[in-house]
């Protein structure tokens, strides 16, 4: 049969769905040869895969189903020859590059969130499967976000936002995994590292640090790579001079972080927030008493971050949300996305310095 057939992909459909249904008994080295062929006329010809998967149909679905049963399933290696596929399906450098998207988005990635939502909410030693597979599949699935996050610009935003997918994502900071948060933190640093002013307005509205500190406080006075990734995400956000962030942390975790004696830690931090204060001391001091603050030989009253009311009550919260909510809605709804909002991973690269 030529590898140019459509045909073939619904054979290899049909062989993976039949695999899937039987996962109790299924033949281990079958599985992986069949990926790997899969894998192969891919790449030789995406425009004939495109065909078939865009076609809608029985066996397209069928399709989509067996591999997202793969990912959510079977060990770790099958699992991430799934990923590796889904990454050059959805790679923007392809000519239908918009509807295999849109496609992969709209099929597969409920079905995965919902996965992660299930299994987290009732607890993967208590859900019937095996714990080290689900584990496995957090970390792949996050991988495939990372990935989009650097590739997909418009259309993940868009997705992570409307989805909540960041808070769900976070519900799972107390699993006792140290794959998984460092996943689950990688998610985090990338989002932060993407410059999105809207990811970033997301992840300060709905409060993500309130997870992340105490896996941080947790790891804080040990040397591994959980406490360094938690370190290396404060470092993105005093480096890249995130305001509402850096105002965030000192003035919700300030104290306690200086309980913990890791004032060292947060120092650069703390002048920084200090700085965004001083203009607003100045200012009210002057409309206080009056006069050129230049001219005077006293300053205004030192106010420090836990003799403030700053952080906003539950109504101002809510509000803020909401607000933000309608501003996403208006933006989005308001034109369609640039032709090039997709851009290539090397584009990205060169954008964001990684």
């Amino acid at each position: 049969m030529c590898i140019r057939d459509s045909q073939i992909y619904s054979v290899l459909s049909k062989a993976l769905q039949i695999i899937v249904n039987n996962r109790r008994q299924y033949n281990v080295s079958l599985l992986f040869s069949l990926m790997e062929i899969l894998q192969f006329l891919i790449q030789v010809n995406i425009n004939t895969f495109s065909n078939f998967y865009l076609a809608k149909d029985e066996n397209s679905s069928n399709f989509t189903n067996a591999l997202c049963n793969i990912l959510k399933h079977f060990d770790q290696g099958l699992q991430i020859q799934v990923v590796e596929i889904l990454k050059y399906i959805m790679d923007p450098m392809h000519d239908q590059k918009h509807e295999l998207i849109d496609y992969t988005y709209d099929q597969l990635f409920p079905e995965l969130l919902t996965h992660y939502s299930n299994r987290n909410s009732t607890g993967a030693s208590n859900s019937g499967g095996n714990e080290e597979v689900f584990y496995s599949f957090i970390q792949q699935y996050f991988e495939l976000l990372i990935f989009c996050i650097k590739n997909h610009g418009f259309k993940i935003r868009h997705y992570l936002i409307s989805h909540k997918v960041l808070q769900q994502i976070f519900k799972g900071s107390g699993i006792q995994n140290k794959s998984v948060t460092l996943a689950m933190l990688r998610i985090l640093k990338t989002a932060l590292k993407s410059h999105d002013e809207f990811l970033i307005k997301h992840i300060h509205t709905y409060n993500i640090l309130d997870k992340l500190f105490p896996i941080y406080f947790r790891e804080s006075h040990k040397t591994n790579m959980i406490n360094s990734a938690c370190l290396e995400i404060f470092s993105i956000i005093l480096k890249d001079d995130i305001k509402k962030l850096i105002q965030q942390i000192v003035e919700k975790f300030g104290e306690e972080i200086k309980k913990k004696n890791l004032q060292k830690q947060f120092e650069k931090l703390f002048q920084k927030y200090e700085q965004f204060q001083t203009p607003l001391k100045s200012s009210s001091y002057m409309q206080e008493h009056g006069g050129d603050s230049a001219s005077e030989n006293m300053g205004p009253p030192s106010i420090s971050a836990s003799n403030r009311n700053d952080i906003m009550s539950e109504d101002e919260v809510k509000n803020e949300q909401e607000r933000e909510k309608i501003e996403e809605e208006e933006y989005f709804d308001s034109e369609e996305p640039p032709e090039n909002f997709i851009i290539s991973t090397e584009q990205h690269l060169s954008l964001i310095h990684i």
